[in-house]
């Protein structure tokens, strides 16, 4: 632009101010499309958690430092980090609030074909204290709201699917992927049957099928 580099808070017009690229994301201050990819670094989701880079320096939450909004009633989560080693469900729920805030954490257990299920009772946890495991999804009943931030490495994690139904969660998606995409990724026609997801704002179950 017309603004000397001295005056001008950002220099290569990403959305991103010069001092945020050098202390937040680690991008170029001075390209606004650091690694080429075609996409500025400012509309970049650095963490894969749906919140472009820009909007989460405008929001004073960490670009690299993936966010979960988890709503009253049923979610859909997956540990977006790299797990903690002996990472618990118990433990999981007093990471995502404790008594008050979560109340139940399900697991499907593909060899039984059934829900393991850890809750908590009178403020005590009960049920199955499973191990949590990156690349499985869990189903999480919350009580009240909570959008909270995980710290650790972003784990790309590859799926071992069986015949049946799977709850898997990802941790790192390309861009504008699909359900449409995921069921070829996943085999194709007469390998994967449909892929469903629950949508967190209206309680529902979206199907993409064959």
């Amino acid at each position: 632009d017309d603004m000397g580099d001295v005056c001008d808070l950002d220099n290569d017009n990403d959305g991103i101010d010069d001092i945020d690229e050098i202390t937040q994301t680690g991008t170029n201050p001075f390209n606004a499309d650091s690694d080429g990819d075609g996409i500025d670094d400012g509309e970049e989701d650095f963490d894969f958690d749906g919140r472009s880079n820009v909007t989460e320096i405008n929001f004073q939450t960490s670009p690299l430092a993936p966010n979960t909004e988890l709503l009253v009633g049923m979610n859909q989560f997956n540990y977006p980090v790299l797990v903690p080693t002996n990472t618990t469900a118990f433990s999981l729920l007093s990471t995502l609030g404790g008594d008050g805030i979560v109340s139940q954490i399900k697991r499907y257990n593909t060899a039984t074909e059934s829900y393991e299920i850890a809750e908590y009772d009178f403020g005590t946890a009960i049920g199955n204290d499973f191990l949590i495991a990156n690349g499985e999804g869990y189903l999480v009943v919350m009580a009240e709201d909570s959008d909270q931030a995980f710290n650790g490495s972003i784990t790309c994690t590859t799926f071992n699917v069986v015949a049946g139904i799977n709850l898997i969660g990802f941790s790192c998606v390309a861009p504008d992927t699909s359900a449409f995409d995921l069921l070829e990724m996943l085999g194709g026609p007469g390998i994967a049957e449909s892929v469903q997801r629950l949508d967190k704002e209206s309680g529902k179950i979206q199907t993409a099928t064959y």
